[in-house]
């Protein structure tokens, strides 16, 4: 008894796939080059605790 396949898939099944990793790979490019040029609007509250501390301490 043959077994049934699924046909191999065509070259623009294949094409497809391509184009769209380029298109996440390149938007995730984008957001990061553009995350790093932006600075922020506003500084940070002064509630808040800076995320880097001013002066590193030694561990006691």
């Amino acid at each position: 008894m043959a077994r049934h396949r699924k046909p191999a898939p065509g070259p623009t099944h294949q094409a497809r796939r391509k184009f769209a990793a380029s298109l996440a790979g390149a938007s995730a490019l984008a957001a990061t080059l553009l995350t790093l040029s932006i600075d922020p609007a506003a500084p940070p509250a002064p509630d808040r605790l800076p995320t880097a501390p001013a002066h590193p301490q030694a561990a006691p």
